[in-house]
């Protein structure tokens, strides 16, 4: 009785362990896939982009492009995170709204490359050059 006893506990340890490693192995698996996705920076080119930053005024606008990429062919999305102060097309054109920062990203994601950048841009007010006084005993 004890011997039947013992190979029917072993049995089911067995089939425990079976069970728990191919559930495992799935989960491992998934993990796998996620661990395969590789992270890269992406350059954002612009004219006046240095080191992450630009300074755009009102009235005018900022063309942003990408370098650095994986796949040539990428589909880029653009963003603003305030599009009060700038917003940017699906082309990176980006359009000033008022005077302030903002942050432009662009990113990117095929199977197994996620790539992103951004630049923070400085809108600045346009100038106004303000000559001398105009006597106005001189206006008629």
């Amino acid at each position: 009785m004890k011997k039947t006893m013992k190979k029917i506990i072993s049995k089911i340890i067995v089939a425990i362990a079976i069970v728990a490693s191919t559930t495992l192995l799935g989960s491992c698996k998934e993990l796998a896939i996620l661990d395969n996705v590789s992270n890269v920076d992406m350059i954002m080119v612009g004219d006046g982009v240095r080191d992450h930053s630009a300074k755009v005024e009102l009235g005018s606008t900022l063309q942003l492009s990408c370098r650095g990429l994986v796949y040539e062919d990428s589909k880029i999305t653009w963003k603003s995170d305030n599009e009060n102060i700038a917003t940017v097309d699906e082309n990176g054109l980006v359009t000033p709204v008022a005077t302030g920062v903002v942050t432009i990203m662009a990113s990117t994601q095929s199977e197994y490359v996620y790539q992103s950048g951004y630049v923070v841009v400085t809108v600045l007010g346009t100038s106004i050059i303000l000559g001398a006084p105009v006597d106005q005993s001189l206006v008629d």
